[in-house]
């Protein structure tokens, strides 16, 4: 028996399967009694449970609600996905470069020029029609020409009051944090990008991983005028799971030396679909990656005060990306997680891109992003 979800309001329906095969199975079964976590009376009725499980590590935002048991004990777990379902697999936690037979003389190391995608149009839309709907996974809002999709508990959210909240973000005052939890993350061969990475495209080579696409962003932000910290510190390539807490300490660091930020900004790139699915939208002739930001409101006890204002900024950006750039972005997240975004008010998580997606399209992406937020900043 198969059961269908629309998994983060991605277009694709995609089926877990009620029962799992024999292999799956065995590999669940040596991972949790090894690690002791569950009973074995519990691992006879724990189908819907490894269902939650795999629809919480099947993306790179790894923080969920309604699991009693850490998810950095089930990392091995993690799924590699197809098109047809959500197929467990292992993966070492240690991020260990696989070389690829790449020959280091067809890399393309040049630098990136983004200003392909300078030229936009800009359509205002100053009309609301706001609309609410549900599923039976999350709520939907729709208003000023942007979608969100809303998995947490919390649905009394007053979004057009959210979206008409004065941020006042200036780029003489409003310093820009920029940095990579899941700083192994990385994407597709292409023609111009050719190295060598795990098979769920993970890369310790900072010319190749997220640290490469935030230096993107970094370079299209600077040559605006903004006064932007870029922290290069890599937070996963000891433990995938361990990212959270690492990034953590880097945000307070930052804190603590440049006082708070106008903006911070975690670089992470999505996995979902079939692992070489890499959508994208042709904008002035160039094929650019698509952008979700994410926004943890937090749980009873895990709070994140700044979650409106957090939400606030990621529609003022996806509003006006898609005036400038239609079809750039996917659905803001909403989550019962915190993302480290209640150390700082105003944090998002952008998921740049997808793993089947190429450099070139993501580099594209954060251009975008740079010009949006020259529109967001005073």
């Amino acid at each position: 028996m198969d059961k269908t979800v629309d998994f983060f309001n991605c277009k694709k329906k995609r089926r877990i399967r009620e029962s799992f095969n024999l292999k799956a199975k065995r590999i669940i079964m040596s991972v949790v009694v090894g690690l002791n976590m569950l009973s074995l009376s519990v691992l006879a009725l724990n189908n819907s449970i490894v269902q939650e499980l795999i629809l919480a590590l099947a993306t790179n935002v790894r923080e969920t609600k309604n699991i009693e048991f850490a998810v950095t004990d089930v990392t091995k777990l993690y799924p590699v996905l197809n098109s047809t379902s959500y197929i467990v697999a292992k993966e070492d936690t240690n991020v260990e470069i696989k070389q690829e037979n790449v020959n280091k003389e067809e890399t393309n190391n040049v630098e990136f020029d983004g200003s392909a995608v300078d030229v936009f149009s800009f359509n205002k839309n100053e009309t609301s029609n706001l609309k609410i709907s549900y599923t039976s996974n999350y709520q939907k809002a729709m208003l000023y020409g942007i979608t969100i999709t809303n998995y947490a508990d919390k649905t009394d959210i007053d979004y057009e009051k959210i979206m008409n909240k004065e941020l006042n973000l200036s780029r003489k005052v409003d310093k820009i944090l920029l940095y990579s939890t899941h700083t192994s993350e990385t994407f597709v061969n292409s023609e111009g990008y050719k190295f060598g990475y795990t098979g769920t495209m993970r890369c310790k080579d900072p010319k190749y991983n997220m640290l490469s696409v935030a230096n993107v962003l970094s370079q299209t932000l600077t040559s605006k005028n903004f006064n932007v910290i870029f922290d290069t510190t890599p937070h996963d390539y000891t433990s995938y799971d361990n990212a959270y807490t690492n990034s953590a300490q880097t945000i307070k660091n930052q804190l603590n030396k440049n006082g708070k930020f106008g903006l911070t900004i975690d670089l992470h790139r999505d996995a979902y679909g079939d692992l070489y699915d890499g959508p994208t939208v042709n904008i002035n002739g160039k094929e650019v990656a698509q952008i979700m930001i994410v926004v943890g409101i937090g749980t009873e006890g895990y709070e994140n005060l700044y979650w409106e204002t957090n939400l606030a900024i990621a529609m003022k950006i996806m509003k006006i990306g898609e005036e400038m750039y239609p079809g750039l972005f996917r659905p803001i997240l909403i989550r019962e997680s915190r993302y480290n975004q209640h150390y700082n008010e105003g944090s998002i998580l952008t998921e740049i891109g997808n793993t089947g997606n190429t450099h070139e399209e993501v580099f594209y992406a954060v251009s975008c992003l740079g010009n949006i937020l020259d529109k967001v900043f005073k």
